[in-house]
Protein backbone atom coordinates (compact mmCIF):
# COMPACT_ATOMS: atom_id res chain seq x y z
CA UNK A 1 0.00 0.00 0.00
CA UNK A 2 1.45 3.45 -0.67
CA UNK A 3 -0.66 6.58 0.28
CA UNK A 4 0.16 10.19 -0.79
CA UNK A 5 -1.05 13.58 -1.22
CA UNK A 6 -0.93 16.49 -3.56
CA UNK A 7 -1.70 20.19 -2.53
CA UNK A 8 -0.60 23.53 -3.56
CA UNK A 9 -1.55 26.43 -5.90
CA UNK A 10 -0.24 25.27 -8.51
CA UNK A 11 -2.53 23.56 -10.28
CA UNK A 12 -0.62 23.02 -13.40
CA UNK A 13 2.07 21.35 -12.24
CA UNK A 14 -0.32 19.45 -9.55
CA UNK A 15 -2.23 18.28 -12.85
CA UNK A 16 1.12 17.26 -14.94
CA UNK A 17 2.03 15.00 -12.36
CA UNK A 18 -0.90 13.72 -11.24
CA UNK A 19 -1.57 12.98 -15.28
CA UNK A 20 1.92 11.20 -14.97
CA UNK A 21 1.23 9.07 -12.64
CA UNK A 22 -1.95 8.39 -14.06
CA UNK A 23 -0.71 7.33 -17.70
CA UNK A 24 2.61 5.40 -16.27
CA UNK A 25 0.38 3.05 -13.90
CA UNK A 26 -2.35 2.00 -17.32
CA UNK A 27 0.26 1.20 -19.05
CA UNK A 28 2.02 -1.11 -16.38
CA UNK A 29 -1.35 -2.30 -14.57
CA UNK A 30 -3.80 -1.69 -17.19
CA UNK A 31 -7.35 1.37 -17.29
CA UNK A 32 -9.23 -1.37 -15.09
CA UNK A 33 -7.70 -0.50 -12.34
CA UNK A 34 -7.76 2.85 -12.18
CA UNK A 35 -10.69 4.60 -10.17
CA UNK A 36 -11.44 7.60 -9.74
CA UNK A 37 -14.05 9.75 -7.69
CA UNK A 38 -14.29 13.76 -7.41
CA UNK A 39 -16.98 15.99 -6.84
CA UNK A 40 -17.87 13.85 -3.79
CA UNK A 41 -21.08 13.45 -1.42
CA UNK A 42 -20.93 11.76 2.28
CA UNK A 43 -22.36 8.64 0.58
CA UNK A 44 -19.05 8.01 -1.96
CA UNK A 45 -17.29 7.14 1.15
CA UNK A 46 -18.16 3.57 1.71
CA UNK A 47 -17.70 3.73 -2.57
CA UNK A 48 -14.30 4.63 -1.72
CA UNK A 49 -13.45 2.65 0.84
CA UNK A 50 -14.36 -0.22 -1.31
CA UNK A 51 -12.09 0.61 -3.96
CA UNK A 52 -9.13 0.40 -1.12
CA UNK A 53 -10.20 -2.95 -0.28
CA UNK A 54 -11.18 -4.23 -4.35
CA UNK A 55 -8.29 -6.95 -5.48
CA UNK A 56 -6.53 -5.90 -8.90
CA UNK A 57 -7.77 -7.28 -12.19
CA UNK A 58 -5.31 -8.82 -13.88
CA UNK A 59 -2.48 -6.72 -12.71
CA UNK A 60 -0.49 -6.02 -9.58
CA UNK A 61 -1.73 -2.73 -8.19
CA UNK A 62 -4.77 -0.96 -8.40
CA UNK A 63 -4.81 3.18 -8.38
CA UNK A 64 -7.25 5.19 -6.68
CA UNK A 65 -7.42 8.92 -7.12
CA UNK A 66 -9.67 11.04 -4.56
CA UNK A 67 -10.17 14.90 -5.83
CA UNK A 68 -11.40 17.16 -2.82
CA UNK A 69 -10.19 15.51 -0.09
CA UNK A 70 -9.05 16.36 2.84
CA UNK A 71 -11.59 18.98 2.10
CA UNK A 72 -10.78 23.24 2.23
CA UNK A 73 -11.84 25.65 4.87
CA UNK A 74 -13.84 26.81 1.86
CA UNK A 75 -16.00 24.05 1.47
CA UNK A 76 -19.22 24.17 2.93
CA UNK A 77 -21.01 20.80 2.44
CA UNK A 78 -19.13 18.60 5.60
CA UNK A 79 -18.31 14.96 4.54
CA UNK A 80 -17.32 12.60 7.69
CA UNK A 81 -14.76 11.29 7.40
CA UNK A 82 -13.79 8.98 10.59
CA UNK A 83 -14.60 5.17 8.90
CA UNK A 84 -12.24 6.32 5.82
CA UNK A 85 -9.32 7.23 8.25
CA UNK A 86 -9.50 4.19 9.75
CA UNK A 87 -10.07 2.09 6.62
CA UNK A 88 -6.89 3.72 5.58
CA UNK A 89 -4.36 2.13 8.12
CA UNK A 90 -6.00 -1.13 6.54
CA UNK A 91 -6.20 -0.81 3.05
CA UNK A 92 -4.84 -3.44 0.55
CA UNK A 93 -1.08 -3.57 0.12
CA UNK A 94 -1.76 -3.74 -3.71
CA UNK A 95 -3.80 -0.59 -3.54
CA UNK A 96 -2.21 3.15 -4.72
CA UNK A 97 -4.06 5.96 -2.83
CA UNK A 98 -4.00 9.53 -4.13
CA UNK A 99 -5.67 12.29 -2.86
CA UNK A 100 -5.78 15.82 -4.39
CA UNK A 101 -6.93 18.73 -2.60
CA UNK A 102 -4.98 21.69 -3.30
CA UNK A 103 -5.91 23.57 -0.16
CA UNK A 104 -7.10 21.26 2.55
CA UNK A 105 -7.68 22.31 5.97
CA UNK A 106 -4.69 21.83 8.12
CA UNK A 107 -6.63 21.35 11.13
CA UNK A 108 -9.05 18.15 10.24
CA UNK A 109 -8.48 14.89 11.27
CA UNK A 110 -7.90 13.47 7.86
CA UNK A 111 -5.04 15.62 7.20
CA UNK A 112 -3.43 15.07 10.18
CA UNK A 113 -3.60 11.42 9.39
CA UNK A 114 -2.12 11.93 6.00
CA UNK A 115 0.71 13.71 6.82
CA UNK A 116 1.09 10.30 8.96
CA UNK A 117 0.56 7.89 6.80
CA UNK A 118 1.27 9.12 2.98
CA UNK A 119 4.07 10.73 1.56
CA UNK A 120 3.00 14.64 0.28
CA UNK A 121 3.97 16.28 -2.13
CA UNK A 122 3.30 19.90 -2.85
CA UNK A 123 3.42 21.92 -6.26
CA UNK A 124 3.02 25.67 -4.66
CA UNK A 125 4.02 28.93 -6.73
CA UNK A 126 6.86 31.06 -4.97
CA UNK A 127 5.34 34.59 -3.48
CA UNK A 128 5.97 37.59 -5.50
CA UNK A 129 9.54 37.80 -4.84
CA UNK A 130 10.48 34.79 -5.99
CA UNK A 131 7.85 35.12 -9.45
CA UNK A 132 10.75 36.09 -12.11
CA UNK A 133 12.94 32.90 -11.16
CA UNK A 134 10.01 30.80 -11.46
CA UNK A 135 8.36 31.85 -13.88
CA UNK A 136 11.59 31.17 -16.32
CA UNK A 137 12.04 28.27 -14.70
CA UNK A 138 8.11 27.37 -15.96
CA UNK A 139 8.89 28.25 -19.33
CA UNK A 140 12.28 26.55 -19.64
CA UNK A 141 10.51 22.88 -19.10
CA UNK A 142 8.41 23.94 -21.99
CA UNK A 143 11.33 23.84 -24.15
CA UNK A 144 11.33 27.71 -24.82
CA UNK A 145 12.83 31.00 -23.34
CA UNK A 146 11.36 34.19 -22.10
CA UNK A 147 13.24 37.91 -22.39
CA UNK A 148 13.37 39.59 -18.93
CA UNK A 149 11.12 42.36 -20.17
CA UNK A 150 8.90 39.72 -21.09
CA UNK A 151 8.78 38.25 -17.80
CA UNK A 152 8.41 41.47 -16.22
CA UNK A 153 5.52 42.56 -17.96
CA UNK A 154 4.03 39.23 -17.71
CA UNK A 155 4.04 39.82 -13.82
CA UNK A 156 2.43 43.01 -14.37
CA UNK A 157 -0.72 41.95 -17.08
CA UNK A 158 -1.14 38.94 -14.60
CA UNK A 159 -1.10 41.44 -11.20
CA UNK A 160 1.30 38.50 -9.76
CA UNK A 161 -1.78 36.38 -9.64
CA UNK A 162 -0.79 33.01 -8.79
CA UNK A 163 -3.92 31.58 -10.17
CA UNK A 164 -3.41 33.34 -14.05
CA UNK A 165 0.34 32.79 -14.46
CA UNK A 166 0.52 28.92 -15.12
CA UNK A 167 -2.56 29.40 -17.55
CA UNK A 168 -0.63 32.18 -19.39
CA UNK A 169 2.53 30.56 -19.71
CA UNK A 170 0.85 27.25 -21.01
CA UNK A 171 -0.96 29.34 -23.50
CA UNK A 172 2.34 31.70 -24.84
CA UNK A 173 4.38 28.01 -24.46
CA UNK A 174 2.03 26.84 -27.55
CA UNK A 175 3.03 29.72 -29.86
CA UNK A 176 5.78 28.64 -32.77
CA UNK A 177 8.34 31.11 -31.47
CA UNK A 178 11.23 29.45 -29.33
CA UNK A 179 11.75 33.34 -27.31
CA UNK A 180 8.62 34.57 -25.67
CA UNK A 181 9.08 38.59 -26.33
CA UNK A 182 7.41 41.26 -24.66
CA UNK A 183 5.43 41.79 -28.18
CA UNK A 184 3.90 38.40 -27.80
CA UNK A 185 2.79 39.45 -23.73
CA UNK A 186 0.92 42.52 -25.12
CA UNK A 187 -0.86 40.46 -28.03
CA UNK A 188 -1.78 37.31 -26.26
CA UNK A 189 -2.30 38.30 -22.90
CA UNK A 190 -5.05 40.32 -21.37
CA UNK A 191 -3.87 42.81 -18.54
CA UNK A 192 -5.86 43.00 -15.44
CA UNK A 193 -7.31 46.14 -14.46
CA UNK A 194 -4.66 46.89 -12.18
CA UNK A 195 -1.89 46.88 -15.13
CA UNK A 196 -4.41 48.90 -17.21
CA UNK A 197 -3.99 51.60 -14.51
CA UNK A 198 -0.50 51.50 -15.01
CA UNK A 199 -0.64 51.58 -18.12
CA UNK A 200 -2.77 54.37 -18.80
CA UNK A 201 -0.47 56.72 -16.22
CA UNK A 202 2.59 55.20 -18.34
CA UNK A 203 0.76 57.76 -20.86
CA UNK A 204 0.90 60.79 -19.02
CA UNK A 205 4.55 60.84 -19.86
CA UNK A 206 3.95 61.02 -23.60
CA UNK A 207 2.11 64.56 -22.92
CA UNK A 208 -0.79 63.50 -24.90
CA UNK A 209 -3.65 63.86 -22.75
CA UNK A 210 -5.97 62.60 -25.39
CA UNK A 211 -3.91 59.43 -25.06
CA UNK A 212 -5.06 59.57 -21.47
CA UNK A 213 -8.85 60.08 -21.78
CA UNK A 214 -9.07 57.28 -24.38
CA UNK A 215 -7.14 54.88 -22.11
CA UNK A 216 -9.44 55.71 -19.06
CA UNK A 217 -12.54 55.20 -21.38
CA UNK A 218 -11.32 51.76 -22.65
CA UNK A 219 -10.72 50.95 -18.83
CA UNK A 220 -14.36 52.09 -17.66
CA UNK A 221 -15.71 50.02 -20.73
CA UNK A 222 -14.32 46.97 -20.29
CA UNK A 223 -16.06 46.80 -16.96
CA UNK A 224 -14.25 48.53 -14.11
CA UNK A 225 -16.62 50.53 -11.32
CA UNK A 226 -15.07 54.04 -11.26
CA UNK A 227 -14.91 53.15 -7.47
CA UNK A 228 -12.74 50.66 -8.14
CA UNK A 229 -10.57 52.50 -10.58
CA UNK A 230 -10.80 55.32 -8.37
CA UNK A 231 -9.01 53.34 -5.58
CA UNK A 232 -6.47 51.61 -8.04
CA UNK A 233 -5.67 54.94 -8.85
CA UNK A 234 -4.96 56.06 -5.22
CA UNK A 235 -2.66 53.25 -4.30
CA UNK A 236 -1.32 53.76 -7.31
CA UNK A 237 -0.72 57.58 -6.47
CA UNK A 238 0.76 56.78 -2.57
CA UNK A 239 3.25 54.13 -4.37
CA UNK A 240 4.62 56.58 -6.88
CA UNK A 241 4.87 59.71 -4.25
CA UNK A 242 7.30 57.07 -2.15
CA UNK A 243 9.07 55.67 -4.74
CA UNK A 244 9.59 59.44 -6.27
CA UNK A 245 10.82 60.59 -2.85
CA UNK A 246 13.18 57.91 -1.82
CA UNK A 247 14.87 58.40 -5.55
CA UNK A 248 15.11 62.22 -4.34
CA UNK A 249 16.81 61.25 -1.01
CA UNK A 250 19.45 59.10 -3.58
CA UNK A 251 18.40 55.45 -2.78
CA UNK A 252 18.95 52.66 -5.30
CA UNK A 253 16.44 49.98 -6.98
CA UNK A 254 16.97 47.41 -4.49
CA UNK A 255 16.76 49.51 -1.23
CA UNK A 256 13.96 50.87 -2.76
CA UNK A 257 12.36 47.48 -3.20
CA UNK A 258 13.31 46.54 0.30
CA UNK A 259 11.74 49.59 2.31
CA UNK A 260 8.25 49.23 0.46
CA UNK A 261 8.26 45.02 0.49
CA UNK A 262 7.65 44.82 -3.16
CA UNK A 263 8.78 42.52 -6.06
CA UNK A 264 12.24 43.68 -7.96
CA UNK A 265 10.02 44.19 -11.30
CA UNK A 266 7.96 46.59 -9.43
CA UNK A 267 10.52 48.39 -7.88
CA UNK A 268 12.04 48.14 -11.58
CA UNK A 269 8.42 49.74 -13.43
CA UNK A 270 7.59 52.23 -10.33
CA UNK A 271 10.92 53.82 -10.58
CA UNK A 272 10.71 54.55 -14.36
CA UNK A 273 7.17 55.88 -14.04
CA UNK A 274 8.27 58.01 -10.56
CA UNK A 275 10.07 59.81 -13.68
CA UNK A 276 7.68 61.14 -15.80
CA UNK A 277 6.10 63.14 -12.65
CA UNK A 278 7.58 65.91 -10.73
CA UNK A 279 7.31 65.49 -6.63
CA UNK A 280 5.13 68.80 -6.92
CA UNK A 281 2.84 67.28 -9.61
CA UNK A 282 2.60 63.95 -7.11
CA UNK A 283 1.86 65.87 -4.21
CA UNK A 284 -0.85 68.06 -6.06
CA UNK A 285 -2.03 64.23 -7.71
CA UNK A 286 -2.35 63.56 -4.26
CA UNK A 287 -4.19 66.64 -2.35
CA UNK A 288 -6.61 66.16 -5.52
CA UNK A 289 -7.79 62.64 -4.88
CA UNK A 290 -7.69 62.68 -1.40
CA UNK A 291 -10.65 66.04 -1.99
CA UNK A 292 -12.28 63.80 -4.45
CA UNK A 293 -12.08 60.95 -1.62
CA UNK A 294 -13.86 63.37 0.80
CA UNK A 295 -16.70 64.71 -1.44
CA UNK A 296 -17.40 61.13 -1.89
CA UNK A 297 -17.52 60.21 1.43
CA UNK A 298 -19.89 63.41 2.03
CA UNK A 299 -22.43 62.98 -1.02
CA UNK A 300 -21.23 65.50 -2.92
CA UNK A 301 -19.90 62.99 -5.22
CA UNK A 302 -23.05 60.50 -6.08
CA UNK A 303 -22.19 56.87 -6.38
CA UNK A 304 -25.61 55.50 -6.75
CA UNK A 305 -26.26 52.59 -9.06
CA UNK A 306 -25.08 53.47 -12.75
CA UNK A 307 -24.49 57.03 -11.56
CA UNK A 308 -20.53 57.48 -11.29
CA UNK A 309 -20.16 60.04 -14.66
CA UNK A 310 -19.11 62.72 -12.51
CA UNK A 311 -16.60 60.48 -10.59
CA UNK A 312 -15.69 59.78 -14.42
CA UNK A 313 -15.44 63.51 -15.09
CA UNK A 314 -13.11 64.42 -11.57
CA UNK A 315 -10.95 61.25 -12.87
CA UNK A 316 -10.74 62.50 -16.35
CA UNK A 317 -9.66 65.79 -14.96
CA UNK A 318 -7.27 65.08 -12.83
CA UNK A 319 -5.44 62.72 -15.08
CA UNK A 320 -5.54 65.25 -17.97
CA UNK A 321 -4.03 68.05 -15.37
CA UNK A 322 -0.94 66.16 -14.96
CA UNK A 323 -0.38 65.81 -18.73
CA UNK A 324 -0.02 70.00 -19.36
Amino acid sequence: MSIHLFTGNDHQALQEKLGFWEREFVKKHGEANLEKFEDLRQEDISRIIAAFETAPFLGEKRMVIIRGLPASTEKTAKIETDTLEEALKAASETAVIIFVSPVPDKRSRLYKTLVKLAGVESFSIPESRELGPWIEQSVRAKGKRITPGARDLLMLFTSQDVTKLPGEIEKLSLLDQETITEDMIGTFVSPTPEAKIFQMLDLIGTGSSLLVRRSLEQLARSGGEMMMIFSMIVRQFRLLIQVRDLMEKGNRIETIQRRLKIAPFQATMLTRQAKNFSPSQLRSAHTRLADIDLQIKTGKIPLSSGQDDFLHLRIDQLLCSLTE
